[in-house]
């Protein structure tokens, strides 16, 4: 049958790019294929995909799929081929080139010596002419003269250069000839891969009669010869050099025979050693197969030796004659892992230098996946090996070149099996199986015991990720060592269970995972608290029928859970009314006061779904019920502008004047409409309480004249008085700038005076805010300037302190006494010099301040000056009279004011002024 070539996939359990053999085990390749490092992942290998099927009797057709698969899979073939035969032989063209050159330019040094040399034959013959000469100046006779050897025709050279020569001249044949033979090789390949155009069937056929030729006409030897040809060339030329330096100088050239000596014998080595030891990878291909034939030389030697041994000492010989078989180098390696001990020792090494180059996660997870073949192994071999002994040898080996890997791959086991589907699940569920049992019942104690954090975190993942088969075996296997047989090394507490349930659900719709939790569930000591707090979670989200599920199971319907309290308050305020509805007629408490919004009703309102709101109403709910911030549904509907639900809830009857009354809030947002309503159904325009005060402060603070106008005509009274924060309606009006207001309550009679609030009366607060035009409103309604109250005294301090020096000057012009005590500060001087104003301070001094008038909090102006470090209010003071050593209750006098200064850099000036100026 004729051989087809075939490049075995990764895919299909064996190496790719492996030995390809014809009858009788003989090599195709001569030198090992070439291993291509491109990417693969771009050609489709499923190609009943790519090729549609032939139809019925067309299967051996001209273009039948089976020839399109053949010429894909000898192009992927050939490829890798090719390119391996092209790097081989670019590498000797470019160094026979090169190595040629360094040749040629030695032989031209050396061949002289093979030509007559005449430079010698010139200086013998002057020589002779001199001696010559000499003779005919004495008595001597000119035959006594010797004659010199001279051939003009031949050279006798000496049988050193001879070798020379020779040997230079035949590295440089062989070199030049490796450079034709690659030439002509290179030749070959092209008219090999040069495929004519035709049928599929046709180039298939051409294509396969080329390779079947590139084999019997032995061009992959071929190409692997060539490098030993040039090896041969390389030799020859250091023998010569060896000889052509020697004759130049002896001691030189034993450099050179040392350098060549150590060559050959690391050359010798790498053809010898790799046949005593096969993991040495100094390899030549092509003489791999004479290595075989020596190894054998040396055998029946030995054999010959043992079998001459024994006849000599008259011993039993029994020993067999060698027997010669020659194998691939594949074949070789192979037979060398038949030891189960080599075996197990390189497969262990690949996988560390898996774990350790790992480029991306599926590397780890391929890696961790073999662990369970490792475990299965073990446990196969401990069934068979009654002693024990080989299976503990077997999985030692493993685990100790894996050390230093486990807690990574016991991290993507668990992160794998967190992701797993159905399909492949069991197989990350047995491997951490195997794991435990070694570790426990085998007690394997190199082998680290399964990590709980991990296990947990695995949980957790899977159930983020909605994983309901991953969720249903932890509930089955792993939860408290539940059954026996499954992995019992996990100890995941029942109380995790409920905290991931209660902090992971809200995060991802794990709503199948759940499910699975909640049916896996029922052996668990705590699966009723389990069940109720899925009950909440699952009315939060709307899911019906996990509400009904766990209420079926005997979940508590009114237990108290998370932000909105219970179940029915979280449905409630989701809008969820189904649930809603079914969770009233199982039982739920619709009054209970718990949670964010208190009760039911209050949270169907926030969430505005006017049907729950009346479904609750008529199941009972109070609607009068009473809950801290948001008070009660009616005035929480008129807070949130639920404008609907708060006109059904006063139909029906709600309180629309309780303390914390829904007519306040109504103003604030100023919906005329809803106050309208609100008053026509009997709401106290006037009543007390709640954030605001009364619904006029409300309406004020929201600035909604409207509303304000209609509260009045409605007989709200303006000036009444609450402990609010502002008071009165009027001083409301000012704090919020509405100027407008201000001129329509002062029109309806507010007390421009009226005492109370946090500043006192309207003038201060305007004063406070810098709100000079309401100031001058408020003046030229009749406020009273020098009134006295609030925090600062008087207006006139307050001003001061608040560093506004065009409402001083006001002020002081309508008649503000600048000497007036009262407040904090005692007066306004102090004050101004408190917050380090030196306008103001000049400004009130020039209107008659009295600089040493005594009172306020620092005792006067100038300890206040002092103790917070305004070197220049210090020195206007005391040029204006200001006492130095004036007593006080606080600091006793400004030095000792100057002392406990604020800042430390300015204080020891001021100490030092003041003592120039008498200060003791």
């Amino acid at each position: 049958m004729a051989f087809i070539p075939s490049t075995v996939r990764v895919d299909q359990g064996h190496s790719q790019g492996s030995y390809h053999s014809e009858a009788g085990g003989k090599s195709r390749y001569i030198i090992p294929p070439y291993h291509s490092s491109l990417p693969r992942s771009g050609r489709s290998y499923d190609y009943e995909e790519k090729y549609d099927t032939d139809p019925l009797g067309d299967e051996m057709k001209e273009n039948a799929r089976v020839w399109k698969v053949y010429l894909d899979e000898a192009e992927t073939h050939d490829f890798e081929m090719m390119t391996g035969f092209r790097d081989t032989i670019d590498a000797l063209l470019v160094f026979a080139a090169l190595f040629s050159a360094v040749v040629t330019s030695f032989i031209i040094a050396a061949i002289s010596s093979l030509q007559p040399d005449f430079g010698k034959i010139t200086a013998m013959l002057l020589i002779e002419q001199r001696d010559l000469l000499r003779a005919a100046g004495n008595i001597t006779t000119i035959d006594s003269i010797p004659k010199p050897s001279v051939d003009l025709e031949n050279a006798s050279p000496e049988m050193n250069d001879i070798w020379i020569n020779g040997l230079f001249f035949a590295s440089l044949a062989l070199s030049l000839a490796t450079a034709l033979l690659s030439v002509l090789v290179k030749q070959w390949l092209h008219a090999y891969e040069n495929l004519p155009s035709g049928n599929a069937k046709e180039r298939a056929m051409i294509h396969h009669f080329r390779y079947t030729g590139l084999f019997n006409w032995k061009v992959p030897e071929i190409i692997g010869i060539l490098p030993l040809v040039l090896h041969i060339s390389l030799g020859l030329f250091l023998i010569g050099l060896s000889l052509y330096v020697f004759e130049l100088h002896s001691t030189l050239s034993w450099i050179i025979i040392t350098v060549t000596g150590i060559a050959f014998i690391i050359y010798l080595g790498s053809i010898i050693l790799p046949s005593i030891w096969l993991d040495c990878p100094y390899r030549i291909p092509l003489l791999f197969t004479l290595c075989e034939y020596m190894k054998y030389s040396f055998a029946v030697a030995i054999w010959y030796f043992k079998w001459v041994n024994c006849k000599i000492w008259k011993l039993k010989w029994q020993s067999k004659f060698p027997c010669f078989h020659l194998k691939t180098l594949r074949d070789v390696e192979l037979g060398y892992f038949k030891s189960n001990d080599e075996q197990n020792k390189i497969l262990a090494n690949i996988l560390d230098w898996l774990c350790l180059s790992a480029s991306n996660y599926s590397i780890q997870r391929v890696v961790a996946q073999t662990l369970h073949g490792i475990f299965e192994d073990y446990f196969n071999i401990t069934t068979l090996d009654i002693l024990g002994s080989r299976a503990q040898d077997y999985i030692t080996g493993y685990i100790s070149q894996l050390q230093g890997h486990f807690i990574s791959l016991e991290t993507v086991i668990w992160e794998s099996f967190s992701k797993t589907t159905d399909t492949d699940i069991n197989i990350w569920e047995k491997i951490l199986q195997y794991w435990w049992k070694a570790t426990v019942e085998h007690q394997i104690y190199m082998l680290p015991s399964l990590s709980n954090e991990l296990g947990e975190q695995c949980f957790i993942k899977a159930f983020q990720n909605n994983n309901s088969a991953v969720v249903a075996k932890f509930m089955d296997s792993y939860i408290m060592n539940r059954n026996e047989g499954h992995i019992r090394g996990i100890q995941l507490e029942e109380e995790s269970i409920i905290k991931i349930i209660d902090t992971r659900i809200e995060e991802n719709d794990s709503w199948e995972a759940l499910k699975s939790l909640i049916a896996h569930s029922a052996h668990l000591k705590i699966a009723h608290h389990l069940y109720t707090s899925c009950l909440y979670r699952a009315s939060l989200r709307g899911k019906l029928e996990i509400v009904q599920d766990v209420i079926e199971k005997g979940a508590d319907i009114n237990a108290t859970r998370g932000k909105y309290g219970t179940a029915l308050q979280a449905a409630a305020f989701q809008k969820e009314f189904r649930i809603v509805k079914f969770l009233v007629e199982k039982g739920a408490d619709i009054n209970v006061q718990v949670g964010k919004y208190g009760n039911a009703l209050l949270a169907a309102t926030s969430g505005g779904d006017l049907a729950i709101v009346k479904f609750l109403v008529e199941k009972g709910a109070n609607v009068n019920a009473q809950h801290g911030f948001y008070g009660n549904a009616l005035q929480l509907a008129v807070d949130e502008e639920k404008w609907e639900i708060a006109k059904y809830l006063v139909e029906i009857d709600a309180d629309v004047n309780t303390q914390i009354n829904g007519l306040q809030a109504v103003a604030i947002w100023g919906n005329l409409d809803i106050m309208k309503f609100l008053v026509a159904k009997g709401a106290d325009v006037n009543a007390h309480g709640g954030q605001y005060g009364t619904a006029l402060q409300a309406a004020v603070t929201g600035g909604q004249l409207g509303v304000v106008k209609f509260l009045v005509e409605k007989g709200a009274n303006i000036n009444a008085q609450d402990d609010h924060h502002y008071g009165n309606a009027l001083q409301t009006a000012v704090c919020w700038a509405k100027l407008e207001i201000v001129k329509y309550l002062v029109e309806k009679g507010a007390d421009v005076n009226a005492q109370g609030g946090y500043h006192g009366n309207a003038l201060q607060a305007a004063v406070n805010l810098g709100k000079l035009e309401i100031v001058k409103y408020l003046v030229k309604k009749g406020a009273d300037i020098n009134i006295q109250g609030g925090e600062y005294g008087y207006a006139l301090q307050a001003a001061a302190y608040c560093r506004d020096l065009e409402i001083v000057q006001f002020l002081v012009e309508k008649g503000a006494d600048v000497n007036a005590h009262g407040g904090e500060y005692g007066h306004a001087l102090q004050a101004a010099a408190l917050q380090r104003e030196l306008g103001i301070i000049k400004y009130l001094v020039e209107k008659g301040a009295d600089v040493n008038a005594p009172g306020g909090k620092y005792g006067n102006a100038l300890q206040a000056a002092a103790r917070w470090g305004n070197i220049a209010i210090v020195k206007f003071l005391v040029e204006n009279g200001a006492d130095v050593n004036a007593q006080s209750s606080k600091y006793d006098n400004a030095l000792q004011a100057a002392v406990n200064c604020w800042d430390d850099s300015i204080g020891p000036s001021i100490v030092t002024y003041l003592k120039s100026k008498g200060a003791y």
